[in-house]
């Protein structure tokens, strides 16, 4: 297991069909790299969160097409693709007082899991990570 800080970035947008095309249009023209992704509508309006690379680029450039941008720090682990690793991470946050405001991420097969977590403390929840990852 490792893990990185990377930062989340927010956009808000109407549930409409497009909006998920404008915002990507955006970062693909800014040679900007989406590294990890979630979109969730209620009624008629949703957010796409995302993590993306290089970082410094994202705001700068959706900001200029219009789009309102929240940023919130994130970490990404990465761990084994096995039952029970995802457990493991959620009870020490959990054991720690750490509450996970969000949470997404990938498996490919027998090479690994990426899991982006947004938590209440993040300073914390890299000291804890810090601890367990010994």
């Amino acid at each position: 297991m490792s893990y990185l800080t990377l930062t989340q970035f927010s956009v808000p947008v109407p549930n409409r069909p497009g909006s998920l095309r404008e915002i990507t249009k955006v970062l693909s023209r800014a040679n900007i790299n989406v590294l990890g992704i979630i979109a969730e509508a209620i009624s008629d309006s949703g957010f796409v969160r995302f993590i993306a690379e290089p970082e410094g680029a994202v705001s700068p450039a959706l900001k200029k097409a219009g789009f309102q941008v929240f940023e919130t720090p994130a970490i990404s682990l990465e761990l084994t693709n096995q039952p029970g690793t995802l457990s493991m991470a959620a009870e020490n946050f959990a054991k720690s007082g750490i509450n996970i405001i969000s949470v997404y991420g990938t498996a490919c097969g027998n090479q690994g899991a990426r899991i982006v977590f947004v938590v209440d403390q993040p300073d914390k929840a890299k000291s804890v990570l810090e601890r367990i990852l010994k």
